[in-house]
């Protein structure tokens, strides 16, 4: 199996931030909900034809371990974003 970040993404323009399948609108909280109503893995993936069994490994796996993986993504979203910005060869860190 892939790991979870080659699967979910969080975008803060799609479901005001909340981590997704990646290429679609369905969050982890969502297909965590519809395993805990008693939902198997082949139900999901008949109402949701977008979702794989890997999908649903990966909502388990970044569910697991939430707070660590929340982190490790906003921050790399951020530290993407801010070397857009940056200039070759220039440090935007002011040191002491």
């Amino acid at each position: 199996m892939q790991s979870w970040q080659q699967r979910i993404n969080i975008n803060h323009e799609i479901r005001f931030g909340k981590p997704c399948i990646t290429g679609t609108r369905i969050a982890v909280w969502d297909i965590l909900g519809w395993l805990a109503s008693g939902m198997t893995y082949d139900e999901v993936i008949e109402d949701f034809p977008a979702l794989s069994k890997e999908d649903i490994l990966a909502a388990l796996a970044f569910a697991a371990n939430r707070e660590e993986n929340t982190k490790h993504l906003v921050y790399w979203r951020f530290f993407k974003r801010l070397s857009r910005f940056q200039k070759p060869g220039k440090s935007s860190f002011r040191t002491c």
